[in-house]
């Protein structure tokens, strides 16, 4: 366990920027916490509740998930894959907006 807990803080000094490195070391010994309280089950449970805090978050109104978060067939289908862009007619549906079709013209 110290081997692991010193290979992960000497990890940590190759981020590059200050405010991202103390993010990760405080996810860090959150992870090390739980870990250390239920074994595997705790680090399962950790990485749980950290993609659904990440999945809960938005920016300007779009969720981070999209377009699996709020889950939308037509969306995932176009990630995946992606047609031409003179067919595509409609606008992502996690966008919300009024008209869900494009009116540009062609």
């Amino acid at each position: 366990m110290v081997i692991v807990i010193a290979i992960t803080a000497i990890a940590s000094f190759s981020l590059p920027f200050y405010s991202l490195a103390m993010t990760y070391r405080i996810l860090l010994f959150g992870f090390i916490i739980v870990a250390s309280l239920l074994g595997l089950y705790g680090i399962v449970l950790g990485f749980i509740m950290l993609s659904i805090h990440l999945i809960n978050l938005t920016s300007l109104g779009v969720p981070y998930g999209s377009p699996f978060a709020p889950l939308n067939v037509y969306d995932i289908g176009n990630f995946f894959f992606r047609g031409p862009i003179k067919t595509k007619y409609r606008r992502p549906g996690y966008l919300q907006t009024i008209d869900d079709y494009h009116t540009g013209e062609r």
